[in-house]
Formats: C-alpha cells, sequence, structure tokens
C-alpha cells in the first residue's frame, strides 16, 4: 500500500513540477527540513524521496529529511518553524490544531494539510 501511495505522491509531484524551468539566480534560497519518523519507518523514504525531488528539481532549494518520533514531535517541529513539510496522522493534526490532548495551551492553527497518507 505505501508503495502506491508513494509512486502516487510522486507522480503528482512530478506533474507539478514538471513543467518548471527555474534557476537558482531568480529565486531566494529555500531550505526545507522534513522530519517523518525512525529511519526504519515506511514515512522515511517517502519524506526522503520528496527531498531528493525538490533538492533536484528545484535548484534554489535545499531539501533534508531527518528522522524523528514520529507526528507529535513532528507538529511540534513545524509550530516552531523548525521544519517546513512533515507526516502525521489525522487525528492528532486535529489535536494540534485544536490545542486538544497533548497540545492543550499550544495550538497550531496554521498547521496545513498536503495529503492523506492512511
Amino acid at each position: 500500500m505505501y508503495g502506491k501511495v508513494l509512486l502516487s505522491m510522486m507522480a503528482a509531484v512530478s506533474m507539478l513540477f514538471g513543467g518548471i524551468e527555474a534557476k537558482a539566480a531568480d529565486h531566494a534560497p529555500v531550505t526545507i527540513s522534513i522530519p517523518t519518523a525512525a529511519t526504519t519507518s515506511t514515512l522515511y523514504p517517502i519524506g526522503a524521496a520528496l527531498g531528493n525531488l525538490w533538492s533536484t528539481r528545484l535548484p534554489y532549494v535545499k531539501a533534508s529529511v531527518q528522522s524523528s518520533k514520529g507526528g507529535v514531535q513532528n507538529l511540534q517541529l513545524l509550530s516552531r518553524k523548525d521544519a517546513q513539510v512533515s507526516f502525521a496522522i489525522t487525528s492528532i493534526t486535529y489535536q494540534a490544531m485544536k490545542g486538544l490532548d497533548m497540545f492543550k495551551g499550544h495550538a497550531y492553527p496554521d498547521v496545513r494539510i498536503i495529503a492523506g497518507l492512511y
């Protein structure tokens, strides 16, 4: 299943960036940190593939994947602007948005979802 998700995501992102010819001189440098989960997880290779795609197709982007403790830590990194793109399950993302449960008193209403993976 994750293989199909990865292929679908890669195809969509490739179509998005496929028509873009970007020159590094035309853009300010962009650094993207992508925390995923443990390096042995299924999300790590997806983050690595996205980072590689962005870094190779967009010359002004330097994207790097990093291992993490998972969705909760990823959302905390995003809210502190220590990461720009990440992965988390929907229920935890909702809790972060609304400041519920483990995010009580630390709502992150600006979080945005790119895709639902599972």
